[in-house]
């Protein structure tokens, strides 16, 4: 980067930076061009900026303590093509970037060497850098030989984000949605770049989906629509999990025990609904709903399960019943038909029965 900075982050945002280009060269080289100590202060005083709490006041009081959670010291030097490729090193640049918020990319801190815990940050796009391009496979998003993580398996907001070793847990699943955002569907929550920081070195975050400009990604990898009836949507013909609706009324999310693991929608009772927007049926029609479900509702209460398209006051294009399959997380396939569809569509689920209680668990469905 020219002029050179130094910049100050606390909790992933930037508060303070300085260029070489403010102050002469002597002073810049004496300050920078030696090793580094890290020293710890805590001291009551000075003007620290209003956004993080700022300085003393009439409240303050002496005393207090410091807890020190991790230390880190990153230099990123420009793109690179790395050195002898292998596992965790740099190389051949394979796959595409992702793009983020204010044409930022998707990178890995540290330059083309990533290792296990080394964190995902935003960056400058550099067309050279190994680290920069991510290969979209079974769900993960690799690169540099291993996989982006979320730290300890985490699904809470604000888990940092990582590269680590390839392991096929759910901490490293993630799922384009036709919103822009990367679904986590263990946590059931996004890729964040925090309160849409457009700083180089802003760490990335798991957080509630929020459809905001913070969680919207792109790239030419992620999986594309098939079929040719509208284009651009979500292909009616994979596997569309129940947690990666665009709307809901009256659900949660819950782990799911189902084979493949990831989370369900549960506590579905009347009158609750799922929105899925600009799921393509392809120009071939799709006229079959496969729903994977499971209940533990008690004997004598069942529920309805409505598809509509475009408006949940639209008519349904088909309905299927469900009754307990003999436990919460007793997985069932469900088929039924429905009127023959094409074109990308808003797909709605509405749930019904003569009971207040509740009665499915919904984990996947497909249309065929």
């Amino acid at each position: 980067m020219s002029p050179e900075q130094i910049r100050y982050y606390l909790d992933g945002a930037n508060f303070f930076t300085i260029g070489a280009n403010q102050v002469d060269a002597t002073t810049w080289a004496n300050a920078v061009d030696h090793n580094f100590f890290i020293i710890y202060d805590l001291a009551i005083g000075g003007g620290f900026p209003d956004a993080f709490g700022g300085g003393p006041n009439g409240s303050t009081v002496s005393g207090g303590a410091m807890v020190i959670d991790s230390v880190a010291v990153y230099n990123k030097g420009p793109g690179s093509t790395g050195g002898g490729g292998g596992t965790g090193g740099g190389g051949t640049i394979r796959g595409n970037t992702i793009t983020a918020p204010a044409g930022k990319c998707v990178d890995v801190a540290g330059d083309d060497t990533g290792g296990n815990g080394t964190p995902v940050q935003l960056w400058d796009c550099q067309s050279t850098a190994v680290d920069q391009h991510w290969t979209a496979t079974n769900n993960t998003l690799q690169t540099l030989g291993r996989c982006m993580d979320l730290t300890s398996g985490g699904t809470t907001n604000g888990t940092k984000v990582q590269l680590w070793d390839c392991n096929g847990t759910g901490a490293q699943t993630w799922q384009p949605r036709p919103d822009g955002s990367l679904l986590n569907p263990q946590s059931g929550k996004c890729l964040d770049d925090p309160n849409g920081n457009t700083n180089n070195g802003t760490l990335l975050q798991l957080w509630d989906c929020n459809g905001s400009g913070a969680q919207r990604w792109s790239s030419a990898g992620f999986p594309t629509s098939t079929g040719g009836g509208g284009g651009g949507g979500t292909s009616a013909t994979p596997t569309i999990q129940a947690e990666a609706y665009n709307g809901q009324s009256g659900t949660s999310t819950e782990a799911c025990g189902d084979t493949g693991g990831g989370q369900d929608v549960g506590w579905i009772s009347n009158g609750d609904w799922l929105q899925y927007n600009n799921v393509d049926f392809g120009s071939g029609g799709r006229h079959t709903f496969n729903a994977r479900v499971a209940s533990g509702a008690p004997s004598g209460v069942s529920g309805t399960v409505e598809v509509h398209l475009d408006s949940l006051t639209n008519p349904p294009i088909g309905n299927f019943s469900v009754g307990s399959t003999g436990g919460w997380q007793n997985w069932t396939t469900v088929p039924s038909a429905i009127s023959t569809t094409t074109g990308t569509h808003t797909v709605y689920l509405k749930f019904t029965t003569g009971s207040r209680q509740d009665f499915l668990n919904l984990n996947s469905f497909t249309l065929s």
